[in-house]
């Protein structure tokens, strides 16, 4: 009696639990433009850490119920860190977005849920806060999620189109300058 000895070779991607550990930074405003960097975790941005190793991403987008924000350009730097260009439209809806990388041959998708937030602008602070009536005075102005540019001027091309103070509906000063 003849045996036959019969090898069979394959090979297996076992994907480990890939995640997203960060995304940073992790909040716009909208009508912003900001790159990002992602963590990841057992990911392959790229398949090997070799200097020019092409990239294994297909697609970064930020998602939120039916909305979907695509990155407009991405650079893996490595396995686990790509960095990658959102421009937040002005519409966009205010909330936690989920962060999505799809990578190709066959590693799947990776995402962090409520990895980046899209917040409201909001002034936190307008120092001094007060001034003798008829007075002249330059004012600092502080705010978290704002489009002020360096040097910005009121009428400038610029993202400041005005600087008014107002008290119950009647306006008492409209600036002529502003920096930022």
């Amino acid at each position: 009696m003849k045996k036959l000895l019969l090898l069979i070779g394959f090979s297996l991607n076992i994907i480990i639990s890939q995640s997203i550990v960060s995304v940073e930074p992790n909040s716009a405003v909208p009508g912003s433009g900001l790159w990002v960097t992602i963590t990841g975790e057992d990911t392959y941005f790229v398949v090997t850490d070799t200097v020019g190793a092409p990239s294994n991403v297909e697609t970064v987008s930020m998602t939120m119920g039916h909305e979907i924000i695509v990155a407009t350009s991405f650079t893996p730097v490595s396995r686990t860190v790509l960095e990658a260009f959102f421009a937040i439209p002005e519409d966009a809806t205010i909330g936690s977005y989920d962060v999505a990388v799809n990578q190709s041959m066959g590693y799947g998708s990776v995402t962090l849920v409520n990895g980046f937030s899209i917040a409201e602008s909001v002034l936190l602070s307008v120092e001094p806060n007060s001034a003798a009536p008829g007075s002249s005075l330059w004012v600092t102005i502080l705010g978290e999620g704002t489009h002020f540019l360096e040097a910005d001027t009121v009428g400038a091309a610029n993202n400041v189109a005005s600087v008014t103070i107002n008290r119950d509906d009647l306006i008492i000063a409209t600036a002529t300058s502003f920096t930022a």
